[in-house]
Protein backbone atom coordinates (compact mmCIF):
# COMPACT_ATOMS: atom_id res chain seq x y z
CA UNK A 1 0.00 0.00 0.00
CA UNK A 2 1.51 3.33 -1.02
CA UNK A 3 1.25 6.61 0.86
CA UNK A 4 -1.12 9.08 -0.77
CA UNK A 5 0.00 12.55 -1.85
CA UNK A 6 -2.34 14.09 0.74
CA UNK A 7 -0.60 12.11 3.47
CA UNK A 8 2.73 13.43 2.28
CA UNK A 9 1.43 16.98 2.54
CA UNK A 10 0.11 16.29 6.04
CA UNK A 11 3.48 15.37 7.45
CA UNK A 12 5.30 18.04 9.45
CA UNK A 13 8.96 18.61 10.11
CA UNK A 14 9.97 17.76 13.66
CA UNK A 15 13.66 18.66 13.63
CA UNK A 16 13.08 22.01 15.34
CA UNK A 17 11.15 20.44 18.20
CA UNK A 18 13.74 17.70 18.42
CA UNK A 19 16.48 20.32 18.74
CA UNK A 20 14.53 22.13 21.47
CA UNK A 21 14.08 18.86 23.35
CA UNK A 22 17.78 18.11 22.98
CA UNK A 23 18.78 21.49 24.40
CA UNK A 24 16.44 21.10 27.35
CA UNK A 25 17.74 17.60 28.01
CA UNK A 26 21.24 19.08 28.06
CA UNK A 27 20.13 21.64 30.65
CA UNK A 28 18.62 18.85 32.75
CA UNK A 29 21.91 16.94 32.60
CA UNK A 30 23.88 20.03 33.66
CA UNK A 31 21.55 20.63 36.61
CA UNK A 32 21.68 16.95 37.55
CA UNK A 33 25.46 17.16 37.74
CA UNK A 34 25.20 20.39 39.74
CA UNK A 35 22.73 18.74 42.11
CA UNK A 36 25.10 15.83 42.69
CA UNK A 37 27.90 18.29 43.44
CA UNK A 38 25.77 20.09 46.04
CA UNK A 39 25.07 16.77 47.76
CA UNK A 40 28.78 15.98 47.97
CA UNK A 41 29.34 19.53 49.22
CA UNK A 42 26.86 19.01 52.05
CA UNK A 43 28.56 15.75 52.95
CA UNK A 44 32.00 17.39 53.00
CA UNK A 45 30.87 20.31 55.15
CA UNK A 46 29.07 18.07 57.63
CA UNK A 47 32.11 15.81 57.89
CA UNK A 48 34.42 18.79 58.54
CA UNK A 49 31.98 20.34 61.02
CA UNK A 50 31.71 17.15 63.06
CA UNK A 51 35.49 16.75 62.91
CA UNK A 52 35.80 20.15 64.60
CA UNK A 53 36.93 22.29 61.68
CA UNK A 54 36.57 25.84 63.00
CA UNK A 55 36.20 27.25 59.49
CA UNK A 56 32.89 25.45 58.99
CA UNK A 57 29.94 27.04 60.76
CA UNK A 58 26.23 26.26 61.02
CA UNK A 59 25.61 29.10 58.60
CA UNK A 60 27.77 27.25 56.07
CA UNK A 61 25.70 24.12 56.56
CA UNK A 62 22.42 26.01 56.19
CA UNK A 63 23.73 27.77 53.08
CA UNK A 64 24.80 24.47 51.53
CA UNK A 65 21.40 22.97 52.30
CA UNK A 66 19.64 25.95 50.72
CA UNK A 67 21.81 25.63 47.61
CA UNK A 68 20.96 21.94 47.32
CA UNK A 69 17.25 22.76 47.57
CA UNK A 70 17.47 25.59 45.01
CA UNK A 71 19.33 23.47 42.47
CA UNK A 72 16.84 20.67 43.06
CA UNK A 73 13.91 22.95 42.21
CA UNK A 74 15.69 24.23 39.09
CA UNK A 75 16.34 20.63 38.06
CA UNK A 76 12.68 19.73 38.54
CA UNK A 77 11.55 22.72 36.48
CA UNK A 78 13.93 21.86 33.65
CA UNK A 79 12.86 18.21 33.79
CA UNK A 80 9.18 19.14 33.46
CA UNK A 81 9.92 21.53 30.58
CA UNK A 82 12.01 18.97 28.72
CA UNK A 83 9.35 16.32 29.30
CA UNK A 84 6.62 18.51 27.84
CA UNK A 85 8.64 19.39 24.74
CA UNK A 86 9.66 15.75 24.28
CA UNK A 87 6.04 14.56 24.45
CA UNK A 88 4.99 17.22 21.90
CA UNK A 89 7.83 16.06 19.64
CA UNK A 90 6.82 12.43 20.15
CA UNK A 91 3.18 13.20 19.31
CA UNK A 92 4.13 14.83 16.01
CA UNK A 93 6.63 12.06 15.28
CA UNK A 94 3.88 9.48 15.89
CA UNK A 95 1.50 11.28 13.51
CA UNK A 96 4.21 11.36 10.87
CA UNK A 97 5.05 7.71 11.48
CA UNK A 98 1.44 6.68 10.96
CA UNK A 99 1.43 8.48 7.61
CA UNK A 100 4.78 7.03 6.58
CA UNK A 101 3.89 3.46 7.47
CA UNK A 102 0.46 1.80 7.50
CA UNK A 103 1.46 -0.95 9.94
CA UNK A 104 -0.46 -0.53 13.23
CA UNK A 105 1.26 0.66 16.39
CA UNK A 106 0.94 -1.40 19.56
CA UNK A 107 -0.65 1.42 21.56
CA UNK A 108 -3.26 4.04 20.70
CA UNK A 109 -2.08 7.61 20.22
CA UNK A 110 -3.54 8.75 23.55
CA UNK A 111 -0.95 6.65 25.35
CA UNK A 112 1.74 9.06 24.14
CA UNK A 113 0.69 11.17 27.12
CA UNK A 114 -1.00 8.62 29.35
CA UNK A 115 1.87 6.15 29.33
CA UNK A 116 4.05 8.54 31.36
CA UNK A 117 1.54 9.19 34.14
CA UNK A 118 -0.37 5.92 34.55
CA UNK A 119 1.01 3.67 37.31
CA UNK A 120 2.56 0.31 36.43
CA UNK A 121 2.23 0.61 32.64
CA UNK A 122 4.59 3.59 32.77
CA UNK A 123 7.33 1.00 33.27
CA UNK A 124 7.13 -0.19 29.65
CA UNK A 125 4.47 1.65 27.60
CA UNK A 126 6.65 4.73 26.88
CA UNK A 127 9.37 2.50 25.48
CA UNK A 128 6.88 0.62 23.29
CA UNK A 129 5.53 3.88 21.88
CA UNK A 130 8.95 5.34 21.04
CA UNK A 131 10.11 1.97 19.72
CA UNK A 132 7.14 1.74 17.33
CA UNK A 133 7.74 5.30 16.10
CA UNK A 134 11.39 4.40 15.50
CA UNK A 135 10.51 1.27 13.56
CA UNK A 136 7.78 2.97 11.52
CA UNK A 137 10.10 5.85 10.61
CA UNK A 138 12.77 3.71 8.96
CA UNK A 139 13.16 4.89 5.36
CA UNK A 140 13.89 1.32 4.22
CA UNK A 141 10.48 -0.01 5.28
CA UNK A 142 8.47 -1.85 2.67
CA UNK A 143 5.35 0.04 1.46
CA UNK A 144 3.19 -2.98 2.31
CA UNK A 145 4.64 -3.54 5.80
CA UNK A 146 1.93 -4.96 8.09
CA UNK A 147 3.78 -5.70 11.36
CA UNK A 148 6.23 -3.25 12.97
CA UNK A 149 7.72 -6.05 15.01
CA UNK A 150 9.24 -7.44 11.82
CA UNK A 151 11.34 -4.26 11.50
CA UNK A 152 14.69 -4.12 13.34
CA UNK A 153 14.55 -2.13 16.56
CA UNK A 154 17.30 -0.08 18.16
CA UNK A 155 19.79 -1.24 20.78
CA UNK A 156 20.39 2.40 21.65
CA UNK A 157 16.69 2.79 22.38
CA UNK A 158 16.69 -0.32 24.54
CA UNK A 159 19.68 1.02 26.46
CA UNK A 160 17.86 4.33 26.94
CA UNK A 161 14.91 2.68 28.65
CA UNK A 162 17.10 0.42 30.77
CA UNK A 163 19.04 3.46 31.97
CA UNK A 164 15.79 5.35 32.62
CA UNK A 165 14.47 2.57 34.83
CA UNK A 166 17.83 2.24 36.58
CA UNK A 167 17.95 5.98 37.25
CA UNK A 168 14.39 5.87 38.59
CA UNK A 169 15.19 3.08 41.04
CA UNK A 170 18.40 4.77 42.16
CA UNK A 171 16.55 8.06 42.68
CA UNK A 172 14.10 6.33 45.01
CA UNK A 173 16.99 4.75 46.92
CA UNK A 174 18.77 8.12 47.16
CA UNK A 175 15.71 9.92 48.51
CA UNK A 176 15.13 7.24 51.12
CA UNK A 177 18.82 7.23 52.12
CA UNK A 178 19.16 11.02 52.15
CA UNK A 179 15.96 11.47 54.13
CA UNK A 180 17.18 9.11 56.87
CA UNK A 181 20.82 10.21 56.87
CA UNK A 182 21.87 10.99 60.46
CA UNK A 183 25.56 10.09 60.31
CA UNK A 184 28.48 11.10 58.13
CA UNK A 185 28.64 7.57 56.75
CA UNK A 186 24.98 7.61 55.76
CA UNK A 187 25.43 10.99 54.06
CA UNK A 188 28.32 9.57 52.09
CA UNK A 189 26.26 6.55 51.08
CA UNK A 190 23.51 8.86 49.83
CA UNK A 191 26.05 10.90 47.85
CA UNK A 192 27.44 7.75 46.24
CA UNK A 193 23.95 6.64 45.22
CA UNK A 194 23.26 10.13 43.83
CA UNK A 195 26.44 9.92 41.76
CA UNK A 196 25.53 6.54 40.26
CA UNK A 197 22.00 7.79 39.60
CA UNK A 198 23.38 10.84 37.87
CA UNK A 199 25.60 8.67 35.67
CA UNK A 200 22.59 6.55 34.66
CA UNK A 201 20.55 9.70 33.93
CA UNK A 202 23.34 11.12 31.77
CA UNK A 203 23.50 7.86 29.83
CA UNK A 204 19.72 7.95 29.34
CA UNK A 205 19.95 11.55 28.14
CA UNK A 206 22.64 10.76 25.59
CA UNK A 207 20.79 7.75 24.19
CA UNK A 208 17.41 9.51 23.87
CA UNK A 209 19.08 12.49 22.18
CA UNK A 210 20.62 10.11 19.64
CA UNK A 211 17.21 8.52 19.08
CA UNK A 212 15.44 11.86 18.69
CA UNK A 213 18.03 13.01 16.17
CA UNK A 214 17.76 9.76 14.18
CA UNK A 215 13.96 9.77 14.00
CA UNK A 216 13.88 13.49 13.18
CA UNK A 217 16.41 13.01 10.38
CA UNK A 218 14.48 10.08 8.92
CA UNK A 219 11.13 11.84 9.00
CA UNK A 220 12.30 15.28 7.89
CA UNK A 221 14.21 13.65 5.06
CA UNK A 222 10.94 12.23 3.74
CA UNK A 223 9.07 15.54 3.78
CA UNK A 224 8.92 17.28 0.43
Amino acid sequence: MSVSPNAVLSRRRIGGLGLAATILVGIVVALDIASTWTIWNVYGLVKDYIAGDAEVTRDDLNSADDTTSAVGWLYLGALVASGIVFVVWLWRARVNAELLCTAPHRRARGWIIGSWICPVVSLWFPFMIVDDVYRASRPTNSPDLYDLRSVPGSRVLGLWWALCLGALVLDRIFKATWGRAITVASLRSAAVVATVQSAAAIGAAVTIVLTVRRISAWQDGSVR
